[in-house]
């Protein structure tokens, strides 16, 4: 009995008897494929000049992700292939058909270099394709082709209206991932602040946002004096003057929620915000590449109840994002919440008890303020500089 996304593809085989065509354009690029009056799988890597004449011919329902490894399994088996072999290569490759079968140690050497090399130098306009979940990036210096070794098609999403439209990217293998994080992984503050002006820059990807993420704590506290923030409230806000937030830098406390210390938790499932600064009232910072970030009232109330504010105490949530600073700004504080989300209703767990009251909850919304923070000017590059000229 098949289920899901399986039963979809044998709908779409249904009435076409045994036919199947599969296009492989191996090195092919500007060459569509041939029309067929049939389902049609394809191995394409994302490259825009590549889908670009694919599209062409009609609409397609199935984009093919690549193979999992018990489909690899019983080709090899069929093939009379070594699966040790087999393993070694899928570790290093993921489920790309003509690189996971190939048959030599040598053959995979050779292409290991490849994909090495590939992963050593890997940039932000190449990993955008994979944040935004998007084709490729036109512009790439190899005219946004990833070649499958870095980027490709993973398992159909199962979501949407019809999710055999959505493309959808990941790492193309174990191997590629743990190297290119590897690549990113940076310890200290300053490698950290290096990292966020390559991004910048252009010249590289804030995979996780650790790297942003690192680098508002720092600046933030134990970061050079001569950094100076400023904040501003969002479209509906009382108050929408840019305003200098005065605080003195303070040591970051990891282990527990103090006045007068900046935390930062060292749990990464912290809800809500990244760190949290008390100068009189608390001011929590969200520090996001998104541009958008809705949250919903149930996670506010948890992240209150962790900080023990009560839904009369003012909490002041700043985003923190160099990209879309203004968009964020410019957007209503009631859109910050999650579609569907009211601050007149009472808040619910799963067998449907109260957990906060609707007069509760619309005071504990009322008493939420929403900023975005940035260093002075938005001068990001300033900014970013001067921490690493004046790195205490």
């Amino acid at each position: 009995m098949l289920s899901g996304e399986d039963q979809t593809v044998k709908h779409l085989l249904d009435g076409h008897g045994s036919i199947l065509y599969l296009y492989e354009p191996a090195k092919q690029v500007d060459q569509p494929p041939l029309t067929a009056a049939a389902p049609s799988l394809s191995t394409l890597s994302p490259r825009q000049d590549r889908i670009k004449e694919y599209l062409k011919e009609s609409p397609h329902l199935l984009y093919m992700p690549v193979a999992e490894y018990n489909e690899l399994e019983c080709i090899a088996e069929e093939e009379m292939l070594d699966l040790n072999d087999l393993k070694r290569n899928f570790d290093i490759f993921g489920g790309i058909f003509r690189y996971s079968l190939i048959a030599t140690e040598q053959e995979c050497k050779e292409r290991r270099k490849i994909v090495e090399a590939r992963c050593s130098n890997v940039t932000g306009d190449m990993l955008r394709s994979m944040g935004l979940d998007i084709d490729d990036d036109q512009k790439s210096t190899t005219g946004g082709n990833i070649s499958g070794f870095i980027l490709s098609y993973c398992d159909v999403p199962m979501d949407g209206d019809n999710p055999f439209r959505s493309p959808s990217l990941t790492f193309t293998s174990d191997f590629v991932r743990q190297t290119v994080l590897n690549k990113m992984n940076l310890d200290t503050p300053r490698q950290h602040l290096e990292q966020l002006a390559n991004v910048l820059h252009k010249e590289s990807r804030d995979i996780t946002g650790k790297d942003l993420e690192v680098s508002v704590v720092h600046m933030l506290s134990a970061g050079p004096r001569k950094v100076v923030w400023e904040y501003q409230g969002v479209l509906g806000e009382p108050d929408t003057n840019v305003r200098r937030l005065g605080h003195r830098k303070r040591k970051i406390n990891q282990t527990e929620f103090k006045e007068g210390e900046l935390y930062y938790s060292s749990n990464p499932s912290y809800p809500l915000a990244d760190c949290v600064l008390v100068i009189k009232d608390v001011f929590a910072f969200q520090t996001t590449w998104r541009s958008d970030h809705a949250f919903k009232l149930g996670t506010l109330k948890k992240f209150r109840d962790r900080l023990k504010l009560s839904s009369a105490d003012r909490l002041n949530l700043l985003f923190v994002n160099p990209e879309y600073t203004n968009t964020y700004q410019s957007r209503h504080r009631d859109k910050y919440l999650a579609k569907g989300e009211d601050p007149n209703k009472p808040i619910l767990d799963s067998t449907k008890t109260v957990l906060l009251s609707a007069q509760d909850v619309a005071t504990m919304w009322n008493n939420t303020r929403i900023f975005v923070a940035f260093p002075k000017g938005k001068d990001w590059h300033g900014a970013i500089r001067k921490a690493l000229d004046n790195e205490v």
